[in-house]
């Protein structure tokens, strides 16, 4: 009896039809999960050029020729509020 069921059609197609649907359960995770990194990648690139451009407008060349940076009170707060520790360099 038992070799007879696993035999029928509809439980074949029902096999099948399963690992479809587990198939591409997987393939959407997987593209789901890439463009949740791709996403934060992007993000975390356009953080990282809008600080270089507010260091940026904050270098200012003393008496001495020497390069100062003076954050505004705003940006000072930012940074500080801030729980890990940058090191940024400006060059140039």
């Amino acid at each position: 009896m038992r070799a007879g069921r696993l035999r029928s059609l509809q439980l074949r197609l029902a096999i099948r039809l399963a690992l479809v649907y587990v198939a591409a359960t997987a393939v959407m995770v997987g593209v789901l999960v890439f463009r949740a990194y791709d996403t934060a990648e992007t993000l975390n690139d356009r953080e990282l050029s809008r600080r270089a451009e507010d260091l940026g407008r904050s270098v200012s060349v003393d008496d001495q020729g020497n390069l100062r940076v003076r954050l505004s009170p705003r940006l000072a707060a930012a940074y500080a509020a801030g729980t890990e520790a940058d090191i940024y360099a400006i060059r140039g």
